[in-house]
């Protein structure tokens, strides 16, 4: 009830010539008290000589579960977040090849490396620590190949000149984050 009168003003405003179409959204509860989310789309196809609406085609959908699902994801994608910023240590999520898909805060502030666009896409070789210290890079590709291999996981410790000529020592692991059934790791 408290969506109807907006649905009917969007329906008038349309049927009067006022809108090119018609599209609302609106809740609608079904006979076990339910709510489902509905979108109407629709337009006017033929006028009488006057402009009286003769013919109206349109859609109807049930979009609750949609909607439902991209709550969902959108609370896992809250939930990924808080967790993979919320370490002291810094994180990457690296793509098979080695590129950069994510980065976490600590990491970011490790480096002062802003909100990390510059990172992202990027091989992680020629990023972060591993950019001022290539020397560590051929141990870092053997890691990432060592981890897509049969043991799922590489670790080694990492002695790297960090920003300023500061030594950093990295604990790293590496390890393939598992997918659905049929994909292959990343």
């Amino acid at each position: 009830p408290a969506d109807r009168p907006d649905v009917e003003a969007a329906l008038a405003r349309h049927l009067a010539g006022d809108a090119p179409t018609f599209e609302a959204v609106y809740r609608v509860r079904n006979a076990k008290g339910r709510w489902h989310v509905i979108v109407d789309r629709g337009r006017v196809t033929d006028r009488d000589a006057d402009g009286r609406p003769l013919r109206v085609l349109g859609i109807s959908a049930d979009v609750t579960e949609a909607r439902e699902a991209q709550a969902a994801q959108e609370a896992t994608e809250r939930r990924f977040r808080t967790l993979f910023d919320s370490g002291f240590q810094p994180k990457l999520l690296l793509d098979s090849t080695g590129r950069v898909i994510e980065v976490n805060r600590a990491a970011l502030d490790a480096i002062a490396a802003g909100d990390g666009v510059e990172i992202r896409g990027r091989p992680v070789w020629e990023v972060l620590w591993w950019a001022l210290d290539p020397t560590a890079v051929p141990r870092l590709r053997e890691a990432i190949v060592e981890a897509e291999g049969d043991r799922g996981v590489a670790r080694y410790e990492e002695t790297l000149q960090g920003p300023g000529g500061q030594i950093v020592i990295l604990e790293i692991g590496i390890k393939p984050i598992e997918q659905g059934p049929g994909q292959a790791p990343q």
